[in-house]
């Protein structure tokens, strides 16, 4: 287990702002806290950076096309940076639904208050709540599942965080480059060196563990006039 606490201690050591047998003072650890945990967030913006996939399934409401999406809203959940499959079910029957752009959304509702089964999903990742949008507006309660990366997670200074093998090293040595402006410490090649190949590594490792197989809609054409995979 690790925690932000021991994280940023090893990483002012790397870059020389401390040393082995020194600890960082209170106001410098809050500091370093604030920007490893901006650090996270900007990692969160890259696809292969977030480790956290889920496929969640959510209730639908009869007559509801559009619906929140976070902590504490319709559909109670960390807001996703990314709405990658989606499909609605009906007792056995699953109906795939496209993941289209605003536009197109916009473009492909020729009766904007029509309902039925839901052919199509605009997601617009507001932050800090993002609103789900469905065409036609589903008719009755079906369910609506959806494969989501969720945002990584952030640390609190002593909280024991499970990391997947690979990203402590990965989160100190970035860290440290981080770090390094603030006290004047410069960067050594060998410590950014360091930093790319243990980002590389975590990358190459989620691209393995990803599941390579195509969900149901990918290398089909979706027609937004008909509704319809072709």
């Amino acid at each position: 287990m690790a925690t932000a606490r021991n994280i940023i201690k090893k990483s002012m050591q790397k870059v020389g702002i401390i040393t082995r047998n020194q600890e960082p003072e209170a106001d410098e650890t809050n500091d370093a806290l604030d920007q490893l945990n901006a650090l996270l967030l900007s990692w969160s913006n890259e696809s292969l950076m977030i480790y956290v996939r889920n496929r969640q399934t959510f209730n639908l409401v009869g007559g509801q096309g559009a619906y929140t999406i976070g902590t504490g809203q319709n559909f109670n959940t960390p807001r996703p940076i990314q709405i990658l499959d989606a499909m609605s079910s009906t007792g056995d029957v699953f109906s795939p639904i496209a993941i289209v752009s605003d536009e197109i959304f916009i473009e492909g509702q020729t009766m904007p208050n029509q309902q039925g089964i839901a052919s199509m999903l605009n997601y617009d990742n507001n932050y800090p709540t993002g609103t789900i949008r469905l065409w036609p507006i589903p008719s009755s309660a079906d369910q609506l599942t959806l494969l989501m990366e969720a945002p990584l997670t952030q640390f609190g200074l002593d909280d024991e965080v499970d990391l997947p093998p690979g990203w402590e090293r990965m989160i100190i040595y970035n860290l440290a480059i981080e770090l390094s402006p603030d006290y004047g410490q410069a960067v050594t090649p060998e410590l950014l060196e360091l930093a790319r190949d243990a980002k590389a590594l975590v990358a190459r490792s989620v691209t393995k563990a990803r599941n390579m197989d195509s969900p149901f809609n990918v290398g089909k054409g979706f027609n937004i006039w008909s509704g319809q995979y072709q």
